[in-house]
């Protein structure tokens, strides 16, 4: 419940723990466009990170990809089934009702790029690193 995290937040707070939950799953997937009811955050948070699979790039947004694709197109811009580039990844990163949703306010905001395997993937990493602007960090993973 929710009693019972925050109680145990305090409990790992107090003894120098750290407490990692998993606010929002993406059925599998790489990629996700939050519904209106998620993510949601505990109050508690002290760090939040949001996860993409950067093997999404060149692949068509659809149900076999993205988890809630007709979300990710409106959110983007995009076109339900067009390939998922950099750009549709930064829009969903910033906008209200993406990446940032409802994290709070006080919170570290990390965005951590997996799947980063080539000098392709290394440069689009790098280009949106440098375009975010409501994230403190950038991390990525081969």
């Amino acid at each position: 419940s929710r009693e019972e995290f925050t109680r145990l937040a305090g409990i790992c707070k107090a003894e120098g723990f750290t407490l990692i939950t998993e606010s929002d799953g993406a059925a599998q997937k790489h990629l996700k466009a939050p519904a209106a009811h998620e993510p949601v955050h505990p109050a508690e948070s002290d760090i939040c990170i949001y996860l993409i699979g950067m093997d999404i790039l060149g692949e068509p947004a659809g149900s076999k990809t993205v988890h809630r694709p007709e979300l990710f197109a409106r959110i983007t811009g995009s076109e339900e089934g067009e390939p998922v580039n950099a750009d549709h990844l930064i829009h969903l990163l910033e906008h209200p009702d993406g990446g940032l949703k409802g994290m709070p306010a006080g919170a570290v905001k990390i965005v951590h790029l997996t799947h980063v395997d080539s000098r392709e993937r290394m440069k689009t990493a790098e280009y949106i690193a440098e375009r975010l602007h409501s994230y403190q960090y950038l991390t990525y993973y081969k």
